[in-house]
């Protein structure tokens, strides 16, 4: 078998195709995508209710898995047969022997970490990627703030040493969840992940200081198609966003995202009063 000795495709290298420029850290990734911010837009209808959510859940995230794999995921030098005989292609692919973990977080996340499972079968091992679930649920005061989160419940594969934890939660809103779910797997003595990806659709500035507090015991990483900021001043508006880090607010008094999308976790499982 022959390659046809095509080098460009060695040049290929983990990247991201656009994103908007802030000061919160390398660590945080804001994409510059009008398709996704076009379907976004209709997801955050008023009119928007199953089955219709559903497919733009998917459509979403299938797009946001594409951004994460480009960037995030090792890549190796591979030959691959063609269909036409004799000849291979050759190229930076992504690596076979990438273990990952999709990480469902009760309920919101449910439909998108399906989802990324599917697609992330197209490309690796099945031996290499499951899913691990967890039940979380916001702690609130009287008041109806958020003051933390608790796991209830937990199915999880096996230990997380060295693979990818990729955590597909539609609205990134105090980070709380996430924190939960990183000191579970702790708290458990189930490993140490190489890289965590937390993976939302919307995120707050508050959401983003509370997975920055994480890097310090944990490498995570973020990505998203859109920052709110709708609880803030008119002069962070007009700025870049990080600037004015003590003043953004993306949430209201009951820590739901201005403007957010509403109850995505009751909408998709068809529970909205």
């Amino acid at each position: 078998m022959s390659s046809t000795g095509e080098s460009l495709y060695r040049e290929v290298k983990n990247c991201i195709s656009g994103e908007f420029k802030h000061l919160y850290g390398d660590h945080v990734h804001i994409l510059k995508d009008p398709w996704a911010l076009t379907l976004l837009a209709s997801m955050s209808s008023p009119q928007v209710a199953q089955p219709d959510l559903d497919p733009l859940i998917r459509l979403l995230y299938e797009r946001l898995l594409g951004y994460v794999v480009s960037a995030e995921f090792p890549l190796e030098f591979r030959e691959v047969p063609t269909r036409m005989a004799g000849y291979s292609f050759g190229g930076n692919l992504v690596s076979s022997a990438t273990r990952v973990v999709v990480l469902d977080l009760l309920r919101a996340g449910m439909m998108p970490a399906h989802y990324s499972f599917l697609s992330l079968l197209r490309i690796l091992p099945n031996r290499h990627i499951r899913v691990d679930h967890l039940c979380v649920e916001r702690v609130t005061d009287r008041a109806k703030k958020v003051r933390g989160s608790d796991v209830l419940a937990a199915k999880v594969g096996g230990n997380i040493d060295n693979t990818i934890v990729f955590l597909p939660d539609p609205m990134g809103a105090t980070g709380n969840s996430v924190k939960a779910a990183v000191h579970y797997y702790r708290a458990h003595g189930l490993g140490k992940a190489a890289k965590w990806i937390i993976a939302n659709l919307i995120v707050t500035p508050e959401h983003i200081e509370a997975l920055s507090s994480l890097r310090k015991e944990e490498n995570v990483v973020l990505y998203a198609f859109r920052l709110d900021r709708g609880g803030s001043e008119q002069e962070v508006f007009s700025s870049v966003p990080g600037k004015h880090r003590g003043r953004e607010r993306g949430l209201n008094e009951v820590d739901y995202i201005i403007p957010g999308a509403g109850g995505i976790g009751e909408l998709l499982n068809n529970t909205e009063k």
